[in-house]
């Protein structure tokens, strides 16, 4: 029950991050492995509580399949093994101008963590900790940008 609560709520934020209506209906594919005994267990508790998550979180139709795809104006949530796509709430060309505003926010501390980092003074001066710390912030920045990028990708 607890991942059944865990899927209606990642539907619930994306409704409220994309401000969808309440009592606007909204259809969902929820995409699962289906290959492992644990992923076969999700597939029923899924298939079981089709009807709590119709009730719960507002939606019209649920589909879940292994082979569940996104369309392009798809909001996406992972739940553990799980991705649950929430179809039609995303304005393409208004998450791409979203996403490249993030993409150039990120870019130019992402520098700035690069050239740091590049920096043999630094390097050799600050402390082990702050250094890796500082690595750590890059690793993370790195990560962020390229899942931007992904989806601003998957946008077209």
């Amino acid at each position: 029950m607890g991942f059944l609560q865990e899927v209606i709520r990642a539907i619930r934020d994306i409704r409220s991050q994309y401000t969808v209506p309440p009592k606007q209906r909204v259809q969902v594919r929820i995409k699962t492995s289906g290959e492992t005994p644990e992923s076969l267990i999700i597939l029923g508790i899924l298939n079981d509580g089709q009807s709590h998550i119709r009730s719960l979180a507002s939606v019209e139709s649920v589909e879940i399949a292994p082979d569940a795809q996104r369309t392009h104006d798809s909001a996406t949530a992972v739940v553990g093994e799980v991705e649950v796509y929430v179809l039609g709430v995303i304005n393409a060309d208004k998450e791409r101008a979203r996403l490249t505003r993030q993409i150039k926010k990120l870019t130019g501390p992402l520098e700035g963590v690069r050239k740091k980092l590049g920096n043999v003074q630094f390097l050799s001066r600050a402390k082990a900790e702050v250094v890796e710390r500082e690595r750590a912030k890059l690793v993370d920045m790195e990560s962020q940008l390229n899942t931007l990028n992904e989806h601003l990708h998957a946008l077209g």
